[in-house]
């Protein structure tokens, strides 16, 4: 199962770099600092926790290795974006 995410906007940042100094806090390392940039890489890390959150849970649950269910079908992408702001 795949799922997309689309982005939409002009992000004309006027914070970007204090942006990219809260990314580094959360231990990312972007490459750039681009705005675009920026937004990716900061979704790109609350994903990464969810999905972490997620495997840790199944885990404890039981699920063996291989057989834990599809965290892609579990993420709550609100709970992301909750955590973004």
């Amino acid at each position: 199962m795949t799922k997309n995410l689309v982005l939409a906007g002009n992000f004309n940042l006027t914070n970007v770099d204090e942006l990219f100094d809260k990314l580094i806090d959360l231990g990312q390392y972007p490459v750039e600092t681009s705005d675009t940039v920026t937004i990716l890489e900061k979704i790109g890390h609350f994903l990464d926790e969810e999905n972490e959150m997620l495997y840790r849970k199944f885990k404890e649950e039981g699920f063996l290795k291989g057989r834990l269910p599809k965290r892609s079908q579990s993420i709550l992408i609100f709970s992301v974006f909750e955590a973004f702001r």
